[in-house]
């Protein structure tokens, strides 16, 4: 405690930086706080005949390695008007049946919130996704892939395994 330090008591007082360097009030030295961002992931559950359709994340981020659904994210949170004229949405051009919400979630990180909503698209046509390193799987073995906790939770609330 730099205010009132208890020195004589201290078990390392020895070996004590601050004592021997009359430090006392200066250290330890407090970090600064982290800067806490908010991501918005917007994951669209794509179904196609009892198939979901997945891929591996890749590069330097969060989750690196992990699987998840088909993903739009964007700087603030979206519905589904809002999905449907986004880029990656429109570039895909997906040829469904229904779309729908499903869900949200939050997950806290160490420097990030992320706030995760879910949206089911039955597809009436297989898009052509090869580009984007994904899998088309079966929801029945969906259990044996490795999520993030959000989306995995997400799978099991909704009782996709």
């Amino acid at each position: 405690t730099p205010r009132n330090p208890l020195c004589t008591e201290c078990p390392i007082e020895n070996n004590c930086v601050a004592r021997h360097s009359h430090l006392i009030s200066l250290l330890p030295v407090k970090s600064k706080k982290i800067q806490v961002n908010t991501r918005y992931f917007h994951y669209l559950m794509l179904q196609y005949e009892g198939l979901l359709w997945v891929h591996r994340r890749s590069g330097k981020d969060i989750w690196e390695n992990l699987y998840q659904p088909y993903l739009v994210e964007n700087s603030y949170p979206l519905d589904i008007s809002g999905i449907i004229i986004t880029p990656q949405f429109k570039e895909a051009a997906f040829s469904y049946t229904a779309m729908e919400y499903s869900g949200s979630s939050t997950q806290r990180l160490t420097h990030r919130i992320i706030q995760a909503r879910f949206f089911t698209l039955v597809l009436d046509s297989k898009p052509d996704l090869a580009s984007l390193n994904g899998d088309w799987i079966p929801a029945l073995n969906l259990d044996k892939i490795a999520f993030p906790k959000t989306v995995l939770s997400f799978l099991k609330k909704n009782l996709y395994f």
